[in-house]
């Protein structure tokens, strides 16, 4: 797809709330173009009070897939009708903006929450307002030079409660959210060749549900990619990529990261137009830093620095076969060594183990797209999951559904990943010309599986008081009034958040007191200026 669309259609989404911004943007966007997931619940909640464009989740392909060391679990499974319907619609439907734009905007709006006002080491359960200001900025840039494209952006908001002590997206250094999201991708296109760049990154707060804590993320990742075809059969890649969350401003995440990296080389050979072979040798590591201090619920602090790390190699053969234009299947069965430094660490998950992958690409008619990826591979120690459906009944009406099952090192718990399953939905309906209705809705359970026979020294094993469900859901009503003002209503829904949303020691353990009954909800109505 033209990286020009790509502009066009975020600067239409203007300056809607940031989890029906990236719904809207992955509802657009082709399914199975790009090796990249959907949102997870997790991360939509985060973002929930970011405000302005999230650049970083444009999805320009080549960057890592939320919870695997090696990217996407299969390669793209889109299908030669999708391709054609893209490069149709890039040629009739938008017009290429210009290289460089300066999208300056401001929102101002009043916001209710059924709690949420601190004031000293009290907090009050019941609802509570605050007027509020949102100024944003983003800059987006794209042009081809010579045989490169090169492809950038760079947003910045901040949303200021004029309540000093207004809690409806918690207190402390998380009472005004802010957000700084970028992203650069450069591609070289030549005969024989090909090579792309990719680096995207983001920094901002909010309720984080792996750790059951308000805190702030820095998070970015990087990839790259070789290919060069040796004839008309056959073709090298190699890849590599590395990413990187670091979570602060909490007693659950004083100064905790997680990371990851890989390197890959790959041979394919293209036995007809609808067989394709491919071999991969990989290697990689996942890492997991907690600094001493780190409190998890129902525990005592953790008495030192703890540093955890799972090195992998791996073989893989796949088969990719086009059965027609419109259905797509991937199969690859391989073998990887995984090993670790965990502390007594559980033989269950290192040494010689196999390694898969299963995908499928469907696009029935031009109005629906199923796209479905699974396989374990790399560090996984349970096997990973991702089914997107999009779905356009009509011109009006946009629908997509996401589930998925991903894993990692978790960000406050030494030598144990989180195993996350969710389910995302999002409707979008043109009601009028000018106005628009649309609803997210998200669930997901979370658990944590140690990689140990027993914990660091100091770090209670128990995490029953974290969040092991949550549900969300966002619903906007957006009256466009002018091209550069708009008018909205939102109403959002969260669980499993702390009382009061703050990580305040309330347990004879030193832990924080966390209750999965906590539910938040909250109103805003908002004149949304893009200048």
């Amino acid at each position: 797809m033209d990286p020009h669309r790509y502009f066009l259609m975020v600067a239409r989404l203007k300056m809607l709330s940031p989890p029906l911004s990236i719904f809207a943007l992955c509802l657009m966007l082709p399914v199975g173009l790009y090796g990249q997931t959907m949102p997870t619940v997790q991360q939509s909640e985060f973002r929930q009070q970011w405000v302005g464009e999230q650049v970083d989740q444009i999805p320009l392909g080549g960057i890592l897939s939320p919870g695997s060391s090696l990217g996407s679990v299969v390669g793209s499974l889109q299908t030669p009708d999708q391709v054609k319907r893209e490069v149709d619609a890039s040629l009739t439907s938008l017009n290429a903006p210009p290289a460089f734009s300066v999208k300056p905007a401001m929102t101002v709006g009043w916001q209710v929450a059924n709690y949420g006002v601190q004031t000293g080491t009290n907090s009050s359960s019941g609802p509570q307002s605050s007027a509020f200001a949102a100024p944003t900025i983003a800059f987006l840039y794209d042009r081809d030079h010579g045989a490169w494209t090169i492809s950038s952006g760079y947003s910045g908001g901040f949303k200021y409660y004029a309540n000093p002590n207004y809690t409806g997206a918690g207190s402390g250094s998380s009472r005004n959210p802010f957000s700084l999201t970028a992203f650069l991708r450069a591609i070289l296109e030549m005969d024989r060749y090909s090579f792309s760049f990719t680096v995207n990154g983001s920094a901002g707060n909010g309720y984080d549900s792996t750790s059951g804590s308000y805190n702030i993320q820095t998070t970015t990742s990087l990839g790259t990619d070789f290919k060069y075809n040796l004839s008309e059969s056959w073709n090298l890649d190699a890849t590599a990529g590395y990413s990187f969350a670091n979570a602060t401003g909490s007693s659950a995440t004083p100064n905790n990261s997680t990371s990851s990296m890989f390197a890959a080389l790959a041979a394919g050979f293209d036995y007809s137009p609808k067989t394709h072979f491919r071999y991969t040798l990989s290697l990689g590591q996942s890492l997991q830093n907690l600094q001493q201090g780190t409190v998890t619920a129902g525990g005592p602090p953790l008495q030192s620095n703890t540093a955890q790390k799972q090195t992998y190699a791996q073989e893989l053969n796949t088969v990719k076969y086009d059965f027609t234009d419109k259905l797509v299947v991937d199969l690859g069965l391989g073998v990887r060594y995984l090993s670790d430094n965990v502390t007594n660490s559980s033989s269950a998950y290192t040494g010689l183990l196999p390694s898969w992958t299963a995908g499928v690409g469907y696009t029935p008619t031009s109005k629906i797209s199923i796209r479905l990826a699974t396989g374990m591979q790399a560090s996984d120690v349970v096997p990973e999951f991702n089914l997107s459906l999009n779905w356009n009944p009509r011109e009006k009406t946009m629908f997509v559904l996401g589930l998925s099952q991903t894993e990692g090192f978790a960000n406050s718990v030494a030598g144990q990943y989180i195993v996350s399953r969710g389910v995302n939905m999002g409707i979008t309906q043109q009601l009028q010309s000018n106005l628009q209705f649309s609803i997210t809705v998200g669930y997901a359970t979370q658990n944590y599986l140690n990689l140990s026979n027993t914990t660091a020294s100091g770090q209670s094993q128990s995490t029953s008081q974290l969040p092991s469900n949550l549900l969300t859901s966002i619903a906007n009503l957006v009256w466009n009034i002018r091209d550069w003002v708009s008018l909205v209503n939102s109403l959002t829904y969260s669980s499993g958040l702390e009382t009061g949303g703050s990580s305040t020691v309330s347990n004879n353990k030193g832990g924080s007191s966390y209750n999965n009954n906590n539910v938040q909800y909250t109103y805003s109505i908002s004149l949304n200026f893009a200048f």
